[in-house]
């Protein structure tokens, strides 16, 4: 039986057992890969208000089985979606992305931060080319360095 990461209750993590249901029309699910911890968000989450919660966000898995309804997927893929920390992962195809010939799931799952520093574009004026100062050199800052490093062309 597959097992996934929860937040029962405020700085309580625990695992698991859960059973996945028959697929929708449209539906792919395969084993995890790998998924994306992010100390963070676990943390915070663990000391919000609100229970129980899967946690999760990132996650690389190989395609093991395909619903009615989905092309161009085959069992053996491997691919990308905002998924939880769990033994399976079950997603409508059309929100999953195949991973590029040649990348290694653990590095492919990091790209899950590049959105959470793409979400500076929409907070403030700053744009790809400009000058900003970036404090913490952990991946999101990291990621947001290079994000700006790209020059605007017109």
């Amino acid at each position: 039986m597959p097992h996934e990461i929860t937040i029962p209750a405020k700085q309580t993590f625990r695992l698991d057992r859960y059973v996945d249901l028959p697929l929708n029309s449209g539906e792919i699910r395969g084993r995890t890969v790998c998924t994306l911890v992010s100390p963070g968000t676990e943390l915070g989450w663990a000391n919000g208000d609100v229970f129980p919660i899967r946690p999760g966000y990132s996650a690389v898995f190989e395609v093991e089985e395909v619903a009615d309804g989905v092309d161009g997927i085959r069992p053996g893929e491997l691919r990308f979606a905002m998924g939880m920390h769990r033994s399976t992962q079950t997603h409508t195809a059309r929100d999953t992305v195949p991973l590029p010939a040649g990348l290694r799931p653990e590095i492919a799952v990091l790209s899950r931060l590049m959105g959470v520093s793409l979400t500076s574009l929409m907070t403030t004026k700053a744009r790809p080319g400009d000058h900003v100062v970036i404090t913490g050199a952990g991946p999101v800052g990291l990621l947001a360095a290079q994000l700006f490093k790209i020059p605007v062309t017109a």
